[in-house]
């Protein structure tokens, strides 16, 4: 049984290299040029949590553009946002992605399935 609740809250963590795995930090995509920033933030437990914002490099018209949040799933990582990068951002929308706490590269031990994410998280 502890194995089996081990394999929930705390599934093989996703392992990636940025520089490899995630789209490039400036990028060409059907003929207009789009950026990565990467930041960190800061949950309330205190673990680090790394993110990514995908957008073009310069806004259309300088008007806000929609964002989508991309979360990954139990044993993902925010690479996995890449395809939907690919997809949303031609339309002018946003990807903003992260390493939920306890996977990929942020901080923490283990994946709470969405119970301490309810809480909000930044400081």
């Amino acid at each position: 049984m502890e194995q089996l609740v081990n394999f929930i809250i705390r599934p093989p963590r996703a392992e990636y290299k940025p520089e490899h795995d995630l789209l490039e930090q400036e990028f060409l995509l059907k003929g207009r040029w789009y950026q990565r920033k990467d930041l960190e933030v800061k949950n309330i437990r205190g673990d680090v949590l790394k993110c990514s914002h995908y957008m073009p490099l310069e806004r259309p018209e300088d008007r806000p553009l929609p964002c989508v949040i991309y979360c990954h799933g139990n044993s993902g990582c925010r690479a996995d946002a890449s395809e939907a990068a690919i997809v949303l951002l031609p339309s002018n929308i946003t990807i903003f992605t992260l390493d939920f706490s306890g996977s990929g590269l942020s901080g923490g031990d283990y994946v709470t399935l969405g119970w301490n994410e309810l809480s909000g998280g930044n400081k």
